[in-house]
């Protein structure tokens, strides 16, 4: 475990979390302080609680928004993204079986060898 100092709203904390993820925390301090100077922006400074509340709910409510998004993509489907990630998978699919094929070949010619050689 790893502790990082973060500050939000001219305020230090210690957090910690798991050792690689610092400069992810970090980055999600950064976006939390990014909202909540926007919310100091609008109401001015109203208590420190209170504005963490306020950042919580507009960082909620992008959240929500997103959820919102990617339900609305996956019931509704881009055909060029659809097409995009079929052409993908095929050609993945293909270049997996010719694999398959080249190796099952070199193991047939080594047992056409080994009967050879006999």
């Amino acid at each position: 475990m790893s502790d990082v100092k973060i500050e939000i709203n001219g305020r230090s904390y210690q957090i910690a979390c798991e050792d690689g993820q610092e400069d992810h925390l970090q980055r999600l301090a950064e976006f939390l302080e990014k909202r909540l100077q926007d919310v100091v922006s609008t109401v001015g400074q109203v208590g420190q609680d209170r504005l963490l509340v306020m950042a919580g709910l507009l960082v909620a409510d992008e959240l929500s928004d997103a959820f919102a998004e990617i339900d609305s993509a996956r019931a509704n489907p881009d055909p060029d993204t659809v097409k995009l990630l079929q052409d993908e998978a095929e050609e993945k699919a293909e270049a997996k079986a010719a694999h398959i094929f080249e190796l099952l070949a070199e193991r047939i010619e080594s047992i056409a060898d080994r009967i050879e050689a006999s």
